[in-house]
Formats: structure tokens, C-alpha cells, sequence
């Protein structure tokens, strides 16, 4: 019969109070200036990478076309101009 563990519970904290739901700010749309194809912009987020380029804390924007399709791509490339913001 295997032994039982006990763990120690004096790391153990009081409970956590509960979450308070926040508002999710509005979705950006933006035209892809050269294609005309509109794109709902879903995070930006930081990279964690093992090699060299992109570089591990470039910043990467995720993004949903019409038919569903995510992409990605550093943010420097998404801000360049080849995107507009659709007000």
C-alpha cells in the first residue's frame, strides 16, 4: 500500500476575494489598405521565442479576417501604414 503525503498548509493564504468583471474594450477593425479586406483585431500580445528573430518581448498583433482566418505578425509591421483603423 503506497504511502499517503501530507503537505504542509502553513503557506496556504486566506481566499481570494472574487474576480469583478470588467468591460472588454470595443473590438478594432481595421482595412488592409492594399487588399481592401477588413479584419477585426483580437490582442496584442508579448512573443516568447527560442530563436533569434522575431526577438523574445516583441510585441505581436493577432487579428481575424472575414472568413475566420487568425493571422499574427509583429506589431511594428501591423502599425507601418499598411493597415488603417475603420472608424
Amino acid at each position: 500500500m503506497a504511502e499517503s503525503t501530507v503537505l504542509p498548509t502553513d503557506h496556504v493564504s486566506a481566499p481570494m476575494p472574487p474576480v469583478q468583471p470588467t468591460r472588454a474594450p470595443a473590438p478594432r477593425i481595421w482595412r488592409h489598405k492594399k487588399r481592401g479586406t477588413i479584419y477585426t483585431e483580437v490582442s496584442r500580445s508579448e512573443l516568447q521565442v527560442a530563436t533569434r528573430a522575431p526577438m523574445e518581448g516583441d510585441t505581436i498583433v493577432t487579428y481575424r479576417g472575414e472568413d475566420g482566418r487568425m493571422w499574427s505578425r509583429l506589431d511594428v509591421e501591423f502599425d507601418d501604414g499598411r493597415f488603417e483603423e475603420v472608424k
